[in-house]
């Protein structure tokens, strides 16, 4: 998509952008298309359920986390030893992918966590109910 766009004359930095929400875009889409085990393909996900259970959720928010802030680290280092950055734009946007990636799974794991016990959620009113006959683990 990157390659089409330069050779459209896209800014740069444009570029990078459309990248990014191209790329949250696809992980949305994927979270609420692929299923976990127990979970039927006709079974409409809740409203912020990223995952099937609340232990994928957590770890996948953790790994999400861990990559914005390696990315963090890296604006950091170079920052210190001077070297400028080519795509500033782009890379800013892509750690804010990360981090609003992180934010998603691991609210995502803390609402399952609460409906895993038992506790009523305030979003349960604008979800569909689950799917009848789903054992959760």
């Amino acid at each position: 998509m990157g390659q089409g766009l330069r050779l459209l004359h896209v800014d740069h930095d444009v570029i990078g952008i459309v990248g990014v929400l191209f790329d949250l875009a696809v992980v949305l889409y994927c979270s609420r298309v692929f299923r976990g085990r127990g979970e039927t393909r006709d079974s409409a996900r809740r409203l912020g359920q990223m995952t099937a259970t609340a232990r994928s959720s957590r770890g996948l928010g953790v790994l999400f986390a861990v990559i914005a802030g390696f990315g963090i680290l890296g604006f950091l280092f170079l920052e210190l030893i001077g070297r400028a950055r080519v795509d500033v734009v782009g890379d800013v946007a892509g750690l804010v992918l990360w981090l609003a990636l992180a934010v998603l799974y691991l609210r995502s794991g803390a609402l399952l966590r609460s409906r895993e016990a038992g506790d009523p959620h305030p979003d349960a009113a604008d979800s569909p109910p689950p799917a009848k006959g789903l054992a959760t683990p």
